[in-house]
């Protein structure tokens, strides 16, 4: 015995695998073809069948119902926003702070503006741009399976930012080419490795409050498909249902 939705859920996931591995097989043989003959790759496109499924089923009796934990987005795009705020302003303040106590001869090596950059709300707000982009990106492994908000997937990506969106700012990176520069670099990561952490864990404590989750009811039929199992039942009680699935119009040469 199982439920409705679970036989639907099967058979999509399945229909995406064979997809995936399609393409991907397509784009094997595009490579394989290119490095025989040196002529172009040309991007290569294919595509799983139309299926249609014809099910049989007896409803047995009562629901499957289950509790499932639903991300409040609005809720949590909120926190990861005052995340990426407050972490931009703590990436560029460690690095300004780092410099101007690092022995390093920027100022009168044309980056005097150093001194400035906390108060630069351009780059502040760039740097948090780049920092909530690449959270909403990857917020399915910002959570747990308690559903609970984990501090170190949230510092990698800041980190992230700060390394390719910071430090290699193309008004920042040859202040490492300085004498003494590369030691900086060093420094400052490592302050940062400290610091990001616990900032996340300061600024979740405050929200604790925050409802990021809330219950969802769902409800699915239990239903019989073993054929043999069928034979017992009345034809009256057997139903039927149509699964069509129609394959994405894929542009481009197929392979």
């Amino acid at each position: 015995m199982t439920n409705l939705k679970q036989v639907i859920s099967s058979v999509l996931r399945d229909v995406i695998q064979a997809q995936h591995e399609a393409a991907s097989y397509a784009r094997q043989l595009a490579q394989s073809s290119q490095q025989t003959t040196g002529g172009t790759l040309i991007s290569p496109a294919a595509t799983v069948g139309e299926l249609t499924l014809n099910l049989r089923y007896a409803i047995q009796d009562g629901e499957d119902i289950t509790e499932v934990k639903v991300l409040n987005a609005d809720v949590s795009d909120r926190l990861l926003g005052n995340i990426s705020e407050q972490l931009a302003k703590l990436v560029i303040r460690k690095l300004v702070q780092q410099t101007q106590t690092s022995g390093v001869p920027y100022a009168r090596n044309g980056f005097s503006y150093i001194d400035d950059l906390g108060d630069n709300r351009r780059l502040i707000d760039y740097i948090a741009h780049q920092m909530l982009t690449r959270l909403r990106a990857n917020v399915d492994k910002l959570y747990n399976q308690q559903h609970e908000i984990e501090v170190e997937p949230i510092a990698d990506q800041v980190l992230a930012v700060g390394e390719q969106d910071l430090f290699l700012h193309s008004d920042i990176e040859g202040l490492f080419a300085l004498s003494g520069g590369a030691e900086l670099l060093a420094k400052t990561r490592q302050v940062l490795d400290d610091e990001v952490s616990e900032e996340i864990h300061k600024i979740i404590h405050e929200e604790q409050g925050a409802q990021l989750f809330s219950c969802r009811t769902e409800r699915s039929l239990r239903i019989e498909i073993d054929a043999e199992r069928l034979k017992d039942y009345p034809a009256e009680a057997i139903q039927s249902i149509t699964l069509k699935v129609v394959p994405p119009q894929l542009s481009g040469p197929n392979v």
